[in-house]
């Protein structure tokens, strides 16, 4: 089931990757209009598609009932979750003006916000603090996991094409993974205090 919703998602994103490619032409010279177009096809097209990835990969790792259906959960609570995701790309996109690091750190941070957003049903802001403080203490094994991935997306590429998915969906379930242990963590802090 999995898999189908990967194709799911890879469908639905496909446009977005579409007008991203035709912002470069062959020099290499962004154009303004189709970068435009895929960020505004990323903000409210694409990502409530990720964020509803991220929901049924949680499920998963939760309990293992989930559907195809699930993967629409970021359409249920539209605008809190494009909100989120410009503020999330807003923070990133300041901290990688500001010699790229902070930028890292910051995506480390925030890396939770989607799970937050739909598993807690926290607003924007609310998701962006919480994230920030489930992380605390933690950010350096986002940052690990974040760099772990890239040597299993590439094996995925490897694998002719059909891996990419095995891959993706090995990424989301160990994040999802993460932000489980953390918030069960959190929870039985938050009832023994």
């Amino acid at each position: 089931m999995l898999f189908v919703i990967g194709i799911v998602v890879l469908v639905i994103s496909a446009p977005g990757s579409i007008l991203s490619n035709l912002a470069q032409d062959q020099s290499g010279i962004v154009d303004l209009y189709w970068a435009a177009s895929a960020m505004v096809c990323y903000v409210f097209i694409t990502g409530p598609i990720e964020y509803g990835g991220s929901y049924v990969m949680l499920k998963a790792v939760r309990d293992g009932e989930f559907g195809v259906g699930d993967v629409f959960q970021g359409y249920r609570d539209y605008f809190n979750v494009v909100t989120a995701n410009v503020l999330v790309a807003i923070i990133i996109g300041l901290g990688l003006a500001l010699l790229i690091v902070p930028g890292i750190i910051f995506a480390c941070k925030l890396a939770f916000v989607p799970y937050l957003v739909l598993d807690k049903k926290m607003s924007a802001w609310d998701a962006v603090q919480e994230s920030w403080d489930m992380t605390t203490g933690h950010a350096w094994k986002v940052f690990a996991m974040a760099l772990l991935t890239v040597p299993i997306f590439i094996a995925g590429l490897i694998c002719l094409g059909v891996g990419v998915l095995v891959s993706i969906m090995f990424i989301g379930l160990a994040f999802a993974s993460l932000y489980h242990m953390l918030d069960v963590v959190d929870e039985s802090l938050g009832t023994a205090v």
